[in-house]
């Protein structure tokens, strides 16, 4: 009897102490996480931010895979195996505006987008004052050179070409365009691909300025470089059909890559794709490591 008395005394005691904290004993509390309006306020958090984003452009469903071999799918390029079950309904031409594929093209482009313009916003703010405007103009070149990559990329999957042999398309719909970051269920308007590829532009070029205020960038092709973002707005040109501009802009990308000339014998090439920094003709790369 006493020790049925003494369980029943125990139980009470648990539940009388439960009872007194309410329900906060089934709460889970954040220590060292940071809200996201308030969290880019030092160089530091802005480059942690800037890898976070590399991540997410570098992620598979993005950059990674589905956004550079969607394109290839459905061409002779490519071939089906069918054992995998990848990209099944576009290699028989049967994807629609559910396929998943697709869907994650958007959702991670524009992660990529929102989050570059988080520290675009933050970083521009915080030039005035800061006291390593090297460091931080090197990251906010590499925010903006992240913007208008994925914009572009997502503009050659959702949207119509904005030129075709001289003729103009410029009027068709592109993308949702902002500047500022889009808070949650913001709704956005789609801008014309004309609109899309002058923002595009712009965020190049700005990104060029900022690496040139900052007198350089991290010499590693596994973030964006000048030389890169000047490869990529001559890129641009071409779909614009702008020649002169793309051949402008090749050629300084050239230049400060320090590309004086191409490997064509097959040995050589081959050797380009031994992994890591082997490929000296690129001028960024996905190089996906333990560190990077």
């Amino acid at each position: 009897m006493r020790k049925y008395i003494i369980n029943s005394l125990t139980a009470l005691a648990i539940s009388a102490s439960l009872a007194s904290c309410g329900d906060n004993f089934l709460e889970t509390k954040y220590y060292k996480g940071i809200d996201v309006e308030t969290a880019l306020t030092s160089e530091a958090n802005i480059q942690t931010a800037l890898t976070g984003v590399y991540n997410q452009l570098y992620d598979y469903r993005f950059a990674g895979n589905y956004a550079v071999n969607i394109g290839d799918i459905p061409t002779d390029l490519s071939y089906w195996n069918t054992k995998t079950g990848h990209f099944d309904g576009i290699y028989q031409y049967s994807f629609d505006d559910k396929d998943t594929y697709l869907y994650y093209i958007w959702d991670y482009g524009f992660k990529v987008v929102n989050n570059s313009a988080r520290i675009i916003k933050a970083g521009n703010g915080m030039l005035g004052s800061s006291s390593d405007a090297t460091t931080l103009n090197k990251e906010l070149a590499e925010a903006y050179a992240l913007r208008a990559y994925s914009n572009l990329i997502m503009a050659n999957v959702f949207c119509h070409q904005v030129k075709v042999n001289g003729t103009d398309f410029s009027s068709k719909p592109g993308l949702p365009i902002s500047d500022e970051p889009i808070v949650a269920f913001q709704k956005i308007s789609r801008s014309t691909v004309g609109e899309t590829y002058d923002k595009i532009v712009a965020d190049l070029k700005v990104s060029i300025d900022k690496f040139t205020a900052a007198g350089g960038d991290r010499g590693d092709k596994c973030y964006f470089t000048k030389a890169s973002v000047e490869g990529l707005l001559a890129r641009t040109y071409l779909y614009l059909e702008k020649w002169d501009e793309a051949k402008t802009y090749a050629q300084a990308a050239l230049k400060d890559a320090n590309i004086t000339a191409l490997n064509y014998k097959p040995t050589e090439y081959k050797a380009l794709y031994n992994g890591g920094s082997s490929n000296t003709e690129s001028l960024f790369y996905l190089d996906i490591n333990a560190t990077q």
